[in-house]
């Protein structure tokens, strides 16, 4: 059994989760409600290897995947915590590469949806080709895809997976599961200053997607330690969102929850006993 070695509480009312597993090592998964719907991003991985030079979790080599039991106990947990028996949406959003732990996702989605846990499972993936296309096969409905960039070389730079699978094979996988679910894939995009942000960086995105095969949601970058670039300027992305949308996609503006707690998208960490105890959270 996983039990809760913290539970931090943000100024925007969501609730970021330490869960210590049997081995003593410890993910982190957060709660929060968006537009009327409770949503929950939670982990598969202790750790990730992608290596995405943006996240804090990608600082940390995999130690092991989680078992199907250990990420629906994280369901149960924050149930239990939050006098919940449903939530609207479960999202593979946490710690790691779900599609590196492609076994867990599928049986553990698999018994959410059996076992009335949620109106949808989601999953977000930095571009694992192969195991892309067996998701239709999954109880997983909906799939949002890391982008974060409009060319090979800085995606590559980005997310580093990007140079086993470049942008063209990614994007038709990607549609691929957009047709056989029957919803858009939603292409995540992080916004850097000089980097990607640029107006021919758009231009190359809208043309490199579909907008019948994919929505936009333009996202500001979470700070987390020893990272190297900058964040994008607020108008860039109204320029953004308006050169995507004259071209035919629906584009929206994502803005984390729990940044002040650390449970913004890129920020969650394997904390340890050790790191509690420096920060005074426990004995």
């Amino acid at each position: 059994m996983i039990k809760p070695a913290k539970i931090s509480c943000s100024a925007d009312g969501s609730t970021k989760y330490l869960w210590e597993l049997e081995d003593g090592k410890f993910v982190e998964s957060i709660y929060f409600e968006l537009d009327d719907k409770g949503i929950y991003c939670l982990s598969s991985q202790v750790g990730c290897n992608v290596g995405c030079p943006f996240c804090e979790t990608g600082k940390q080599k995999v130690l092991r995947n989680l078992s199907s039991e250990e990420i629906v106990q994280q369901v149960y947990g924050l149930f239990e915590d939050k006098g919940l028996s449903r939530i609207d949406e479960i999202d593979y959003a946490g710690m790691g590469e779900p599609l590196h732990n492609f076994e867990g996702v599928e049986e553990s989605s698999d018994r959410m949806i059996t076992e009335n846990l949620t109106d949808l499972v989601s999953l977000t993936t930095s571009g694992i080709v192969p195991k892309m296309k067996l998701l239709p096969d999954t109880a997983v409905g909906e799939l949002y895809l890391s982008m974060h960039a409009s060319d090979n070389a800085t995606r590559s730079l980005l997310v580093p997976v990007n140079r086993k699978w470049p942008i063209a094979e990614t994007v038709d996988a990607a549609s691929y599961v957009a047709e056989k679910l029957g919803r858009t894939v939603t292409a995540n995009y992080l916004l850097f200053d000089n980097l990607n942000d640029a107006d021919g960086d758009a231009v190359n995105l809208a043309n490199a997607l579909n907008p019948n095969d994919f929505r936009v949601q333009l996202s500001e970058w979470n700070l987390v330690s020893n990272f190297r670039y900058v964040p994008a300027k607020p108008e860039r992305f109204e320029i953004f969102e308006d050169m995507l949308t004259e071209r035919g996609y629906e584009v929206y503006k994502m803005v984390s929850s729990g940044t002040d707690v650390g449970g913004g998208c890129g920020q969650l960490s394997a904390q340890t006993l050790e790191d509690l105890a420096v920060a005074g959270d426990v004995e």
